[in-house]
């Protein structure tokens, strides 16, 4: 995932991946605990069945990336800016005060939900250049903490883990041009990965009482003071509590994270017990991007995961009728699609166009911040996740492309009012990662 541009964020994507696959062979390794509901439950399959999906998902994007390398040269490395900063940080405000209009807009119409919510990624790109430039080229330490800091904590008022994407954009941010002889970036970064493991923990400590709370307790409902309290209130209890408490929490937060119990009971019961469906669910799937609920608005919901997990794992988990869905992923769907070995052609595929369009994005923007912000946020947002389904995969990311990447690349393309460069001929062989000044860019 080393690409010529200097960017992590691949890098990153594949790695919470792989977190996703492997964390709970690692944690009862180590611990001695078991994580599984059924601890006789052999899931050294469905982990190797997803090392090689991950890894043919990255050759994939790799695949993409070099066939549109080969025709452009690469951008140089610089920390250019589009803007001041007094105008990010207003917009940055702006885009954080507007999110839940935004959010409240969407749950009214319908058939705007898709793109409003999707648009809610340009407040996460407007975060990720202000982060970006409060640790490029140096670290400005208090500012960089407050930001980040206001961000967990108004990820924890929200219904699901709002602060993950805050803490793993600033890990692509600092990540960015590390070394091993940085020892004040290496800090941090582990300080990061302190926080993540402590707030990922403190969420599933106090995550059912808390969601509870906030759709049921009418001053938690409608302010975000009240659930904040709430959620500080929740947090110095579980933290206090006993040893033997934590690490029960600690098994269930491993156990969420590794994506192996479900894909597992559903590989012992097909086909033996349920037939293959010769590609109905990708069909299905593709077919909900081809059809966009801004133009039809009319288009049914598509399946709870939670009705995938009952009928191929056999387990009846909560559904749409407790306002929950219990993750399957894209896996399993096309293990249920085809079988060993086609089931491994869909990530190849999807990691092969994924990787076109990182490439084509970044080097279709003519300033560099904005490119670097753009693909940041939309392949994270596209890539990250393990567990997702087919149908939610491929929405996401045509979404974030459509809604996201191409509005700002007009906007890019209007700010140029030099014009854009005339692309460098493949062959070119000036220097590719050396600096250069900020009249060249």
């Amino acid at each position: 995932m080393t690409t010529d541009d200097g960017l992590p964020v691949l890098f990153m994507a594949m790695l919470f991946q792989w977190t996703q696959i492997t964390v709970g062979v690692y944690y009862q390794g180590i611990t001695g605990r078991p994580v599984l509901p059924e601890p006789d439950l052999d899931a050294t399959s469905i982990v190797l069945t997803g090392l090689v999906w991950l890894m043919l998902l990255a050759a994939g994007i790799r695949g993409g990336i070099e066939l549109i390398r080969r025709r452009t040269h690469p951008r140089p490395v610089t920390f250019e800016h589009i803007c001041g900063w007094a105008p990010l940080v207003a917009l940055y405000a702006a885009a954080t005060l507007l999110q839940g209009t935004m959010l409240r807009i969407s749950f009214e119409f319908a058939s705007l939900r898709n793109v409003l919510v999707t648009m809610s990624a340009i407040r996460l790109a407007l975060m990720f250049l202000v982060l970006r430039r409060l640790v490029q080229p140096e670290i400005r330490w208090v500012p960089f903490a407050l930001i980040l800091g206001g961000e967990v904590v108004l990820g924890f008022a929200g219904y699901f883990a709002g602060f993950r994407e805050p803490i793993m954009l600033a890990t692509v941010a600092l990540l960015e041009g590390v070394t091993l002889q940085d020892r004040r970036r290496l800090v941090l970064l582990g300080s990061l990965g302190a926080v993540a493991a402590l707030t990922g923990l403190v969420w599933m400590g106090i995550r059912p009482t808390y969601r509870l709370e906030s759709t049921e307790v009418e001053s938690m409902i409608n302010s975000q003071s009240a659930r904040l309290d709430r959620v500080w209130s929740l947090s110095t209890q579980f933290l206090s509590g006993d040893r033997s408490e934590l690490l029960g929490t600690a098994d269930d937060l491993v156990a969420r994270i590794w994506i192996a119990y479900y894909p597992a009971l559903t590989m012992e019961r097909v086909p033996s017990l349920l037939s293959h469906t010769d590609g109905a669910l990708m069909r299905a799937a593709i077919e909900n991007v081809l059809m966009p609920r801004v133009f039809y608005p009319d288009k049914g919901e598509l399946p709870s995961d939670s009705d995938m997990v009952r009928k191929y794992a056999g387990v009846y988990v909560a559904g749409r009728e407790r306002n929950t869905s219990i993750a399957f992923g894209a896996l399993p769907e096309s293990y249920i699609d085809y079988g060993i070995p086609l089931m491994f052609l869909p990530p190849l595929v999807f990691g092969f166009l994924c990787g076109l369009a990182y490439a084509w994005l970044y080097r279709g923007f003519v300033h560099r911040e904005l490119a670097v912000a753009v693909v940041t946020v939309v392949a994270w947002e596209s890539l990250y996740l393990f567990e997702r389904s087919w149908a939610k995969t491929l929405g996401d990311a045509v979404a974030m492309v459509v809604y996201v990447a191409l509005p700002l690349l007009l906007l890019d393309q209007a700010l140029s009012w030099r014009g854009r460069p005339d692309p460098v001929p493949a062959s070119y062989e000036g220097p590719s990662l050396a600096p250069h000044s900020a009249e060249h860019c």
